[in-house]
């Protein structure tokens, strides 16, 4: 199905023209730093694609589509780093892009167990009115601060106080927002370890008018899905989509996801890092 949209080849195939001799690998200083370790426990040992070493590669900090031309145009097998095209190489701009994301939109078909689920939990975000869809997230707390919390106890007590102030901050920007664009109620997608952001946004407006997932999960139907988070994760993807407003979480691939497809389809968005001012004393990369 992929190949009727991009020319595809397999890894079979892949392997049959390209090896370490004749790949060129395009790396940027982010991942240079992981190359080998990479190059090791994905490409070497699972799917068995024999890469050039690092001293072999070639490291940019910052390119153009005609220098990517010159540095490949000679050769059989190019490698770039996933990571890399999206920080430090622009192949399009602002317009194309918008046209390959309304092309990309038209061949993503949602499952329909989880379009038919959003259409009835949906209803009872607000009913019948608009709301804003608000993607809180901050990675910092997740895998060192929740999951393993009992090896990074003293990292975690100043993290936490760092994230309860952007969260503070970043609610007031929201809530704030919701009142430029006239609307009464949020939905917050966030993970159920997170849900401490609702008392924040309660200081501001009514509790009645926030909603989670906790909120429209209530009937033993849909109970379930606080069971399984990714399934729980593609429905709340579909309730951002269908929000009047959207606010992303700056450096989520999973607000990406859901601006890219409201993009394609001329919905407003925001990101929390344009609406908020961090004071001085909170460090600029807690902001993710």
């Amino acid at each position: 199905m992929l190949s009727q949209v991009v020319p595809v080849a397999t890894i079979e195939a892949f392997k049959r023209v390209c090896n370490q001799n004749n790949i060129k690998v395009i790396l940027w200083p982010m991942e240079a730093t992981k190359y080998e370790i990479v190059k090791k426990l994905i490409y070497t040992d699972i799917i068995d694609v024999d890469l050039p070493s690092k001293d072999k590669v070639t490291i940019l900090e910052h390119t153009q589509i005609d220098q990517m031309v010159s540095i490949t145009e000679n050769e059989s097998c190019v490698a770039l780093s996933i990571d890399g095209l999206e920080q430090a190489i622009k192949f399009v701009d602002s317009k194309q892009l918008g046209q390959l994301q309304h092309l990309a939109d038209k061949h993503l078909t949602p499952s329909p167990n989880i379009v038919h689920i959003a259409n009835d939990l949906t209803k009872k975000i607000c009913p019948g009115r608009r709301y804003l869809a608000y993607h809180w997230r901050n990675k910092t707390a997740e895998m060192a601060c929740f999951f393993g919390h009992e090896r990074h106890e003293n990292e975690c007590a100043w993290r936490r106080k760092e994230i309860r102030k952007f969260a503070e901050i970043s609610a007031e920007a929201v809530t704030d927002l919701m009142k430029s664009e006239q609307i009464e109620c949020i939905y917050l997608a966030c993970p159920l370890w997170a849900l401490e952001m609702v008392d924040i946004l309660s200081k501001r407006i009514p509790r009645a008018s926030i909603f989670t997932s906790g909120d429209i999960l209530g009937s033993k139907k849909y109970k379930t899905l606080l069971d399984d988070y990714y399934k729980l994760s593609l429905v709340e993807q579909e309730i951002c989509l269908r929000a009047a407003v959207f606010v992303a979480s700056h450096d989520s691939s999973w607000s990406k996801f859901v601006v890219a497809n409201r993009e394609a389809n001329g919905k407003t968005n925001y990101n929390i890092k344009t609406l908020v001012k961090l004071p001085h004393d909170l460090p600029p990369g807690l902001i993710r």
